[in-house]
């Protein structure tokens, strides 16, 4: 799901601007790192963007804001400008792979019951037959 993916998307921008701030990687570097090893073309693309938008000036807070693949909430994690960042980001980081985590298993055990009532649908024909078979066999050996 897309909530899915931005929690994962999330985390993994967090973890590792926390690498590369915390080894000294000035933010539009460390962005358009980021942003390369994104599978996601969206997220790419708009982690290019805000790495532009870092080198102009802006804070990481204000490059990050108009990115939509990550949830909104991304931000709060930032904290005010001029504070250094790592911290919010470990923990957007430790939040954003627990809500991915969680999804993820509420979307499975959503379609445990769709899986169980497709493959009835699937195999009642085929017990139907079982069913008729067991029949003849019965009567072939009452005979």
């Amino acid at each position: 799901s897309a909530a899915v993916r931005r929690a994962v998307t999330a985390a993994a921008l967090a973890r590792g601007l926390v690498l590369l701030l915390g080894a000294g990687i000035p933010v539009p570097e460390a962005l358009r790192l980021l942003a390369g090893c994104s599978d996601d073309a969206d997220a790419r693309v708009q982690v290019e963007a805000a790495a532009a938008r870092a080198e102009s000036g802006l804070s990481l807070g204000q490059s990050l804001a108009p990115v939509t693949a990550l949830p909104g909430s991304f931000g709060w994690f930032l904290g005010a400008p001029g504070t250094a960042p790592e911290p919010g980001l470990a923990e957007a980081a430790r939040f954003f792979e627990e809500e991915a985590r969680d999804r993820a298993q509420m979307l499975a055990n959503a379609m445990q019951p769709m899986i169980v009532l497709a493959l009835a649908v699937a195999f009642l024909p085929s017990g139907s037959v079982l069913v008729r078979l067991m029949a003849v066999m019965t009567s072939l050996s009452g005979m």
